[in-house]
């Protein structure tokens, strides 16, 4: 599913965990509530629109020691000679190069948040290398969709505490 799909899905449980969660409140009941929820669906995907601009949103990739054997399990060409220099290859660039057979991990970071995204048996000369292929541009938006998801169920988890602390405050 692409991206955008996603964050249009996530906004939309957004809308309705909001709408759930206020239909429960004495102030906000039935049409009241859907109007907020209506609201925290359109403030978040206008939010999303400044974050995708990544001016908040920061992105970092590591590379990770990776723990599958890569003789015998990395390449499977339907040419064993070719696949045994493969093999051979990352054996001797490991020495030099981790990215010749690891684990990579792109991790999404705002505010004190982060999500990261993990894709493994990877064979890469560089983390230049990695960084053009489609698998970081898909780990960078699974990445940035569950950074979301954490950051819209913190803002709502908060707002209610902060109702909750409010009114307590008033008893």
């Amino acid at each position: 599913m692409p991206v955008t799909q996603r964050i249009e899905d996530l906004a939309k449980d957004l809308r309705e965990y909001a709408f759930i969660l206020l239909d429960g409140e004495v102030e906000y009941t039935g049409d009241d509530a859907g109007e907020v929820a209506a609201a925290v669906e359109h403030a978040f995907l206008a939010a999303v629109e400044h974050l995708e601009d990544d001016y908040e949103i920061k992105y970092t990739v590591t590379c990770l020691p990776e723990e599958a054997p890569y003789l015998g399990h990395c390449f499977d060409s339907g040419d064993p000679d070719y696949d045994q220099e493969r093999e051979r290859r990352i054996e001797h660039e490991l020495e030099v190069n981790p990215w010749a057979w690891c684990l990579a991990k792109v991790t999404a970071s705002c505010g004190g948040y982060e999500a990261s995204e993990y894709l493994g048996a990877c064979a890469y000369e560089s983390e230049e290398e990695f960084r053009q292929t489609e698998s970081y541009t898909e780990m960078r938006g699974e990445a940035m969709t569950s950074l979301l998801a954490t950051l819209a169920s913190a803002a709502v988890h908060g707002n209610v505490a902060r109702r909750v602390v409010a009114a307590l405050a008033r008893d």
